[in-house]
């Protein structure tokens, strides 16, 4: 689960979703994966991730209560968070929409959802995160594979033997913890995180009105009939500051525009 913040322009830590059972669901609750790793998160240790377990590692209401929790009680203890999210079925409703009023009346929480269809246009997350932080962890997986597959060459003695990779939790953790910690050091530079937020028209602290209006002209421009590129992929791009050209064929083609980078240059507001 990806989540960016505004005020610090940062992502926040990561809260990964594993294959297993859950405690509740087990029934010997001590023999699985889910208790292992229950205080896997220690941050003085640089165990900054937050582990969850479900079948199939899908996002379920369970899940999602889970990470709200993660939200409102480990990141931002005692603060009010205002946080938007997609329309997926298991963000709302039954015992999730219950939890939300509760915590809405706690004045603890304050959610929006975004309509279908909408997430690559006004989540911030689409717009200026998930893209690089996938690019990061895949840089970091090929860094470890490689590692893996020399250490194993000379365990085996043989350059030509078959060899399998084997990955645990540990390594794949922190990998995405590492990729997160490199994300928010750029962070500090760029601060893209807060730009989109303004970029999306979602700052409450600023009037975004004329920067969401040059977004959405910008987006007009996209050469959507294309194939080749999703929409999620065209509005990183954009956000990454180039500029998208469609020839009559429907090849896209990508480079440096100065304009739109002056233009552009589960998204997270707290307040104290």
């Amino acid at each position: 689960m990806v989540a960016v913040e505004l005020n610090s322009s940062s992502m926040v830590d990561p809260f990964i979703a594993f294959n297993g059972t859950k405690i509740k669901d087990a029934k010997n609750p001590r023999s699985t994966l889910a208790f292992k790793y229950r205080n896997w998160r220690d941050p003085s240790n640089g165990h900054t991730a937050y582990l969850a377990f479900k079948k199939k590692h899908w996002f379920d209401a369970d899940i999602t209560i889970e990470f709200l929790d993660f939200i409102l009680n480990i990141v931002y203890p005692g603060k009010k968070v205002g946080l938007t999210m997609d329309m997926a079925p298991a963000h709302k409703g039954g015992i999730v929409g219950s939890y939300i009023k509760a915590k809405e009346d706690e004045g603890r929480l304050k959610i929006e959802f975004i309509d279908g269809g909408l997430t690559s246009i006004l989540q911030v997350c689409d717009l200026t995160a998930n893209k690089q932080i996938k690019a990061l962890i895949k840089e970091a997986y090929y860094k470890w594979q490689a590692q893996y597959i020399k250490a194993e060459i000379s365990r085996l003695g043989d350059k030509h033997a078959c060899i399998k990779l084997k990955m645990n939790i540990e390594e794949m953790t922190s990998i995405i913890e590492n990729s997160v910690k490199h994300f928010n050091s750029l962070q500090k530079e760029s601060r893209s995180i807060a730009k989109t937020f303004i970029t999306a028209g979602q700052d409450p602290y600023t009037n975004c009105e004329e920067e969401f209006n040059a977004h959405l002209e910008a987006l007009a421009k996209l050469p959507l009939d294309s194939s080749t590129y999703k929409i999620e992929e065209l509005t990183a791009y954009l956000h990454c500051g180039l500029k998208i050209t469609d020839d009559n064929d429907g090849i896209v083609t990508f480079e440096e525009d100065e304009e739109i980078k002056e233009v552009v240059e589960q998204d997270i507001i707290v307040v104290d």
